[in-house]
């Protein structure tokens, strides 16, 4: 018998030594043994057992997976539908929560219909894959999130970037793109993931307006963060979504359960539950995580505004108390607040000694940022205290001068 070709262990066995010799290589994916929340019992490849950290790492900006409302909806939900929907939701993992679950965030967006993905990623590839082919175009920002460039890849469009925020290249370029494509998609951020800037939405708008193009809205940290109510991004800036050819969002940040979502024109969508392969090719989500996160979003209808702004005022603070003690904190309004570190080498070290303080944060280097842009990346949720933050910026910035005087 011949041996089967080893290619591919070979490959594997390649990264696992270039891992090893990575600065921080026990970092990477730690181990949770308790609610994703402002503290947090977590576990890294070093350590021993489970410790309690302040938590930066999460995306649960407003608490929602552990209100009672929420979790009331989770556990009658099992009991009446079970775990999983066990099946493609075109002939058969289709459930009422999820029908109802669409139905309030067309509501809450102000749309005529919205659609359900297992997961944000599966959005942005569903939607440009399904819609565009060889000869169309995808404009993206050089900091757009990852998924709309896996989108644009997978759909065989011309990709083009631009540098960030620079809406005169963005202008030359649907310029001379509109000459020669048939379709133009612009693939717009509202928050930037790791920058925490808010897209300069009316004049990315006002472009793609200009140009005749499409515009994409990714609003992933968007939702329950911006805007009078909450609803984002389009609610920030009081633009009508009808200036949206697609708007999506997840589900696993605000609404703090998994899986993601557009919304826009019916007729959109409708051709999308038939062409996006991601939609089509995958089971539904789960009909309790689907009623978690319609209960969490009919919290997010009534009170939004005032939680939106709670949060708002502490990732200000925190921001504030950054930057006060020294430390280069990006970002403006968002629950996400970047650190740049000068020196790019000194990111695992801080981080390092910032987890032996208790403090779990995301470190980030390229490819998540360019290189000699690395930064700490922190994620500001309503539960955490003012005292925390304080405290946090203080030991932050205390690491960070300490290792810039090396």
């Amino acid at each position: 018998m011949e041996e089967r070709p080893r290619f591919l262990e070979e490959k594997a066995a390649a990264f696992l030594d270039q891992l090893a010799l990575h600065p921080a290589p026990d970092q990477f994916y730690p181990v949770i043994s308790s609610p994703s929340v402002a503290r947090v019992r977590m576990q890294s490849r070093s350590m021993s057992r489970p410790e309690e950290f302040l938590n930066f790492a999460t995306s649960n900006y407003l608490g929602m997976g552990q209100r009672p409302e929420v979790r009331d909806a989770v556990v009658e939900t099992m009991d009446r539908l079970g775990l999983g929907s066990n099946g493609s939701p075109v002939l058969s993992g289709y459930f009422d929560v999820h029908q109802e679950l669409e139905k309030e965030l067309a509501e809450f967006h102000g749309v005529e219909d919205a659609m359900l993905y297992p997961s944000g990623v599966s959005v942005n590839v569903g939607i440009l894959s399904a819609f565009l082919e060889k000869g169309d175009a995808v404009v993206l920002d050089e900091y757009a999130h990852g998924c709309l460039y896996l989108g644009a890849k997978a759909s065989g469009a011309t990709l083009r970037s631009y540098p960030h925020a620079d809406y005169d290249e963005l202008d030359w370029l649907l310029g001379r793109l509109a000459k020669e494509k048939k379709t133009v998609l612009v693939g717009a951020v509202g928050i930037f993931s790791m920058t925490g800037e808010i897209e300069d939405l009316p004049a990315v708008d006002r472009l793609v307006r200009k140009h005749g193009a499409v515009l994409l809205l990714d609003d992933a940290h968007g939702l329950g963060v911006l805007g009078k109510n909450g609803a984002g991004t389009m609610e920030h800036f009081g633009l009508p979504e009808s200036a949206l050819t697609f708007h999506m969002g997840t589900l696993s940040k605000s609404l703090a359960g998994a899986g993601g979502y557009v919304c826009g024109k019916k007729s959109m969508l409708e051709y999308l539950r038939y062409h996006a392969a991601t939609h089509m090719l995958s089971a539904s989500i789960s009909p309790p995580v689907a009623a978690g996160c319609l209960a969490a979003l009919r919290i997010l209808r009534r009170d939004g505004g005032k939680l939106s702004a709670e949060l708002r005022r502490k990732a200000d603070l925190f921001r504030a108390a950054l930057r006060k003690g020294g430390a280069d904190a990006l970002g403006e309004m968002s629950g996400i607040i970047p650190v740049r570190v000068k020196n790019e080498e000194k990111i695992w070290g801080i981080n390092r000694e910032a987890l032996g303080k208790k403090i779990f944060l995301n470190p980030v280097v390229y490819p998540g940022v360019p290189r000699g842009q690395g930064r700490l990346r922190f994620a500001v949720t309503i539960n955490h205290t003012d005292e925390d933050l304080l405290a946090t910026a203080e030991t932050i910035c205390a690491l960070i001068r300490a290792h810039d005087g090396e």
